[in-house]
């Protein structure tokens, strides 16, 4: 064990390398899983016409069905990896709370929730 500890001791900058690769490959693989168990495509909420990048992973991200992505990974404070794994753990529990999302239809379903809030706040100021 301490020659272990000696050669990260004498090695750092190859011992940051190496953990960053294992890393890497971890995170990967997590998100990999995790896009597997959502269809691996874009849900299309909106009805898009996704062309040929619908089910291409670079442009996927997971989406909490009910707005709370923001709240989930301030629960847990970790960063995104540990995020991933939380929501796998979460999905592969039974949860319908995630979905996948193209980066588009991501970005609509948030320009539609900050229109029902002013919206929202528009008739509340009405009132």
């Amino acid at each position: 064990m301490g020659s272990n500890i000696n050669w990260r001791k004498n090695h750092p900058q190859r011992f940051r390398e190496l953990c960053s690769k294992a890393n890497k490959t971890w995170r990967h693989k997590i998100k990999n899983e995790l896009y597997k168990l959502l269809g691996n495509k874009c849900a299309n909420p909106y009805n898009l016409n996704h062309g040929d990048f619908e089910n291409d992973p670079r442009f996927l991200q997971v989406d909490h069905v009910h707005n709370r992505g923001a709240e989930d990974r301030r629960e847990i404070k970790k960063h995104r990896a540990n995020y991933y794994n939380y929501v796998l753990k979460q999905v592969k529990a039974g949860s319908k709370e995630y979905q996948l999302l193209c980066a588009n239809c991501n970005w609509l379903k948030e320009i539609k929730r900050k229109e029902e809030i002013e919206i929202e706040r528009n008739k509340k100021k009405n009132v």
